[in-house]
């Protein structure tokens, strides 16, 4: 258990400043165990290392922001937890998934007066539980052809392309990405950053909204100033938009995956 800590510690000091890092980060987290500062009708008042048992009552301990704004600690490890307290408390272990489900609506803190933390928002726990990584996206279909106006952006993202580049390497089933910027003034005032991928066909709806929620997510968290990011997905089979010819035939790939080397006589030989 104590391994498993401080492999989501690490995790999350990476992720705090490499946003490639926080979907991993957050996926491992909400099927991690978690510690909180509270007590349950199911544990003794010191506290226990045992996980709650389904059905337990519980009441949880609040801190209180520099602000005079309340919010629900809770701790990777037990000595995250023991540098936010002064005196003896009653302390608990769960999933962090129960631990989101039954505080929803809270504004939540992670590790307070470590370090590294993260501050959890109600709308954001909320999107996490529903696998969108802390924001959901919305799916918008055009019903009309519509006139939109095409080109790469003045201020070119680059932090943000660096960080969809090494999200999209350990993305085997991603082919290659586009970037683009895009207006359309009937729906945006601003233009909107544009992201192409195209994928192999024999993604699975899950695995491909998985994907499409991690490529949204990294690029907005990495971008300095933040703006509206549309995603496309590159069908070669449907491949018959303006959009995706725009970025297939007007643009070159940010990204394109490394073909996997043949190997030789030999090697297959003996290997």
């Amino acid at each position: 258990m104590e391994n498993n800590e401080r492999k989501l510690e690490h995790l999350l000091v990476k992720a705090s400043s490499e946003p490639s890092q926080r979907p991993e980060f957050l996926e491992k987290l909400l099927n991690a165990e978690i510690y909180c500062i509270g007590f349950s009708d199911k544990t003794s008042p010191q506290g226990s290392s045992d996980v709650l048992p389904e059905g337990s009552q519980v009441s949880l301990i609040h801190f209180q922001n520099e602000k005079g704004e309340t919010y629900l600690p809770f701790f990777l490890s037990l000595e995250s937890l023991q540098k936010a307290i002064q005196d003896e408390q009653s302390y608990l272990r769960m999933p962090a998934r129960g631990f989101f489900e039954l505080t929803l609506g809270a504004n939540l803190v992670l590790n307070p007066y470590s370090e590294y933390g993260k501050e959890f928002f109600p709308q954001e726990v909320e999107a996490l539980l529903q696998g969108g990584y802390g924001s959901l996206l919305e799916s918008y279909e055009y019903q009309e052809q519509r006139e939109v106006l095409l080109g790469q952006p003045a201020e070119y993202p680059h932090e943000m392309i660096d960080q969809l580049r090494v999200l999209l390497k350990t993305k085997p089933e991603v082919k290659m990405a586009y970037l683009a910027q895009m207006h359309d003034p009937k729906r945006d005032q601003e233009p909107t950053l544009l992201i192409g991928f195209e994928t192999d066909q024999t993604i699975s709806d899950e695995s491909f909204q998985r994907l499409k929620n991690q490529i949204g997510h990294v690029a907005y968290e990495s971008l300095v100033r933040k703006r509206l990011i549309d995603l496309i997905h590159l069908d070669d089979v449907h491949a018959t938009s303006g959009l995706e010819h725009y970025l297939r035939q007007e643009t070159a790939p940010f990204y394109v995956r490394k073909k996997q080397k043949e190997k030789g006589f030999f090697a297959r030989l003996f290997s």
